[in-house]
This record gives structure tokens, C-alpha cells and sequence, in this order.
């Protein structure tokens, strides 16, 4: 993903504004790969943990999915089980009921 930190910060303002973030029990981050810090010099990861760390469920970051060198698959509505003790996600494969 290129886009700058401050037009990332305005697409998890939406989503947070909007209500949907507070429906998650976790959140995976992939690469965010030639992210600027624009004209505000914020870096994307600030502004990941500043918006992302107060919804109280784990996040995990930097997983090689998203448009990355390294692109491995995550079949949307498989059941996952995110550890933020051991900073893991484990895929099982089925679909979830």
C-alpha cells in the first residue's frame, strides 16, 4: 500500500467514526510498504498505534499479506485465532459458521 500517513489516519478516522471498529475482537496488519510520512512527517506506524491502540483487542502488525514482497493468502471468513501474548495468528481453514 502507498499512501501517506495522514491519508491513512483519515481512512481509520472513518472506520472508527462509523462504529465498525468496535464490533472487532482483533486486528491483523500487513506490510504497509512505501507509506510516507507527508508533509506532517507523521510515520504510518504512529499513527497505526495511535488510532488502533485504544479499541482494547490485540493488534498484530508487519504479517507478510497486503501488497508486500511477500503476499501470503488470508481466505476472508476463515476462523483465526490471534494471540497477542505469543504475537500470532493461526488460520485453521474452515469457514466460519
Amino acid at each position: 500500500m502507498s499512501e501517506t500517513s495522514y491519508r491513512v489516519d483519515r481512512m481509520l478516522t472513518a472506520l472508527l467514526q462509523s462504529g465498525v471498529l468496535a464490533q472487532l475482537n482483533g486486528i491483523v496488519l500487513g506490510e504497509f510498504t512505501d507509506c510516507s510520512a507527508g508533509r506532517y512527517s507523521v510515520p504510518t506506524e504512529n499513527v497505526l498505534r495511535e488510532r488502533l491502540s485504544n479499541l482494547g483487542v490485540p493488534v498484530l502488525g508487519g504479517l507478510p499479506v497486503g501488497h508486500g514482497r511477500h503476499n501470503a493468502p488470508l481466505i476472508l471468513g476463515t476462523r483465526a485465532l490471534l494471540s497477542a501474548a505469543t504475537a500470532s495468528l493461526t488460520l485453521d481453514g474452515a469457514p466460519d459458521p
